[in-house]
């Protein structure tokens, strides 16, 4: 046996002591009982009480193979209406089902009768037991009184060893609760800890990658910053500088110093203020080099710079952020979307499908890199919704697609004082040949002058000015 406490080893060990010595003195009191009591032959025979317990074992047979039997009772009814009824019907029931009845009350009779016999039998078999029993327990009163003072004693050791085991187990149980308290805390303390550390586990993967790529982002916006730097270091471009004379500064920026003949005529010779003129740089792609309006950006004239490559906006907003920078693609029509072409080389990029395909074929240098889906926007949406007058000038560089966006252009509300437009197709490698006619007479059309042509593009000012300041003599 497994005890739980010393206190119950003690317990067990104690009361085996004292059933043992209790079965000593039942034993040796028996043993001084009178004869008559040890061969209970009192009116009866040995031979006479096994006849009477092989009957009695017959009857209880008998009774055993008949107790599953219902009793077949007197029909009667409680109820208080129709209870003649019920009993009449109940009785033609029995009538009819006498045939299954009857047996069953016959099996009953005999189990009954078996009954009756045994207990006559149970009876004379027991009265001279009765008698010895009676003699055997005055004797056992002695025994009794006898163990009584044995008993107190008893009784007195097993109280005190009770209080004690009932005043240890309190305190075991009090240090239970205690301490089942403190594993509640820490388990829950414990499973606080797993979650956070859990959804450390799961966030810390998505944090380290934002990390690196914030440090990847950083260190290519370093290596940019410094390109510009030296970008600007080698252009020399005084940027930072008070702005030189105007008369002095004969730095370009165009391809082919067009900015340095259309400031010239517009600000020296049409004595037109700097801070008074305006421009649209449609196809604007560099901020500075080979770009046309930089140089009146440099001395303090403003205005719209629009291009079609996402790339290129950054830069843009970077060194001319004075200007309004649009990245929309020039059209006929605003509002559309278009997927416009972005090559190697940004300055050949276009909207113009069949112009890329012919330029791949010319240079095999030549790629498309990306096609972006860009949002389409008209010359006479950009002077009304966005620069909120008629430009001064107005710089085309669009790849192929300038004769429609001339077209395009309202001339009857809106003259430019003056055009910068790309006259001549694009080959590799560079060869001087004739001017877009086309695109010549379409401008001699509208009433412009073609001031200067440097063989790439050509300067056109708007006749009616001239006139009317008397510089054309017609």
């Amino acid at each position: 046996m497994i005890f739980d406490s010393t206190e119950e080893r003690l317990i067990y060990t104690k009361l085996n002591a004292y059933l043992a010595n209790y079965s000593d003195m039942i034993k040796n009191d028996y043993a001084s009982l009178p004869n008559d009591v040890h061969d209970i032959d009192h009116g009866i025979g040995l031979g006479e009480m096994h006849n009477s317990i092989s009957d009695l074992s017959f009857q209880i047979n008998t009774m055993h193979q008949t107790k599953d039997n219902t009793s077949y009772r007197e029909i009667i009814s409680e109820r208080k209406i129709f209870r003649n009824l019920v009993i009449l019907i109940k009785r033609i029931i029995r009538k009819l089902t006498f045939w299954l009845i009857e047996p069953i009350c016959q099996q009953q009779s005999t189990f009954n009768n078996s009954v009756v016999s045994s207990i006559i039998s149970m009876s004379q078999t027991i009265n001279p037991l009765v008698i010895s029993l009676n003699h055997f327990s005055n004797n056992l009163k002695e025994i009794e009184l006898a163990q009584l003072s044995a008993n107190e004693n008893m009784i007195d050791l097993l109280s005190e060893l009770n209080e004690q085991y009932l005043q240890k187990l309190a305190e075991t149980i009090q240090s239970h609760q205690s301490m089942e308290q403190h594993y509640q805390l820490l388990d829950k303390n414990f499973r606080t800890m797993e979650l956070s550390i859990e959804a450390l586990n799961k966030t810390y993967p998505q944090r380290l990658d934002a990390l690196e790529s914030i440090q990847q982002l950083e260190n290519n916006q370093l290596v940019d910053i410094q390109r510009r730097i030296d970008r600007i270091s080698k252009l020399d471009l005084d940027i930072f500088d008070e702005k030189p004379n105007f008369y002095q500064d004969a730095s370009t920026y165009s391809q082919a110093g067009e900015d340095v003949i259309l400031f010239f005529i517009l600000h020296n010779i049409l004595e037109i203020p700097i801070n008074e003129m305006s421009y649209i740089d449609l196809g604007a792609c560099y901020a500075i080099l080979c770009n046309n309006t930089y140089r009146f950006y440099k001395h303090g004239a403003r205005g719209v710079l629009v291009e079609a490559n996402p790339a290129l906006i950054p830069e843009l907003k970077f060194y001319r952020n004075g200007d309004l920078i649009l990245n929309r693609c020039v059209s006929v029509n605003s509002g559309e979307l278009v997927d416009f072409q972005v090559l190697n080389i940004p300055g050949n990029s276009s909207s113009n499908h069949e112009v890329t395909k012919m330029r791949l074929n010319q240079d095999k240098d030549l790629k498309i890199d990306s096609v972006v889906s860009i949002e389409t926007i008209s010359v006479n949406d950009i002077i009304e919704n966005h620069l909120g007058k008629t430009p001064t000038i107005i710089s085309i560089d669009l790849e192929g697609i300038e004769i429609e966006i001339l077209h395009s252009i309202n001339f009857s509300k809106h003259r430019p004082l003056a055009f910068i437009v790309e006259m001549i197709p694009y080959t590799v490698p560079f060869t001087i040949t004739e001017k877009n006619t086309e695109l010549l007479n379409f401008m001699k059309s509208v009433d412009y002058h073609e001031y200067a042509y440097t063989g790439i593009n050509s300067i056109f000012l708007d006749k009616k000015y001239l006139m009317e300041n008397g510089r054309i003599i017609d």
